[in-house]
């Protein structure tokens, strides 16, 4: 029996418009009276991940930044944070960038050092759609806030033009792209499987109890952690390995149709 159902929220949950499907509210109170747990788990900071779910934060549980941050209403789940060796490894990397914008995300809101030799207004008139606090700073030095990972925003695409400046971390770090346009860097051991396995110790919840849905390769170690895998119709292709089954793409609500469909017809799904 499914008790614990994590998804993704943009590819995944989320509409192309970046909305929760209509029939979201039913599916949810559903899934929550049969006594399953949902957790809404992105790449996004906690508080515009709240902002989404502002009638359900003390019904289901939050997987913010990439699963750095796990919170359900006040308590706080699971944690990592950047200390400031890390921060002097990461950053003169991200203020090197001659395009788009490299984000320090905290548990408060997001920052952005503003560049002295060319101008970011483009990029920061769009980043309200993704947080929502963010503001530009002097110096990251200059937040008083817990930093829990970093990103950066490229609209020319993230895996040719970005990944090859953050890769050479991976041996450090968790360098992961999370979207056409995004990249994520992070703590190893700060991942959305890492968030999903806490999820599972604190509740007493097996990896066969374990649903996930995901599209983009931050999802992978979560698919890695529950049995009932879903790869999103509209998934990266090196995701699909990650999972044991298929799910409609997020403009066919393919989350909330595959929950129905799990919790109507459970035998649909081989043990």
């Amino acid at each position: 029996m499914i008790r614990l159902i994590a998804s993704d929220m943009d590819g995944t949950l989320l509409t192309p418009e970046h909305r929760l499907p209509g029939d979201f509210e039913d599916v949810l109170n559903r899934t929550l009276d049969r006594g399953i747990i949902f957790a809404a788990a992105s790449g996004r900071q906690y508080v515009n991940l709240a902002d989404c779910f502002p009638n359900h934060l003390d019904r289901i549980i939050l997987v913010s930044n990439n699963g750095a941050l796990v919170r359900k209403g006040e308590e706080t789940i699971y944690v990592t944070a950047m200390s400031d060796k890390d921060r002097a490894i990461i950053e003169p990397i991200g203020r090197r960038l001659n395009h788009g914008i490299f984000i320090a995300q905290g548990i408060q809101g997001a920052y952005v050092e503003r560049p002295e030799d060319r101008d970011i207004d483009d990029y920061m008139s769009a980043m309200p759609s993704f947080f929502s606090k963010i503001r530009t700073v002097e110096s990251f030095d200059l937040v008083d806030d817990t930093l829990l990972n970093f990103s950066v925003c490229d609209f020319r695409g993230t895996q040719e033009h970005v990944l090859p400046l953050f890769q050479p971390l991976s041996d450090r770090y968790t360098v992961r792209l999370s979207g056409d346009s995004w990249l994520d860097i992070s703590l190893h051991g700060s991942n959305k499987g890492e968030a999903l396995q806490a999820l599972q110790r604190h509740y007493g919840i097996r990896y066969e109890e374990t649903a996930a849905f995901g599209d983009f390769m931050n999802d992978a170690e979560m698919l890695d952690h529950a049995k009932y895998s879903f790869a999103m119709e509209n998934a990266h292709p090196d995701l699909v390995k990650h999972a044991r089954f298929r799910a409609p793409s997020n403009r066919d609500h393919g989350v909330v149709k595959t929950i129905l469909q799990m919790l109507d017809h459970p035998n649909d799904y081989p043990q």
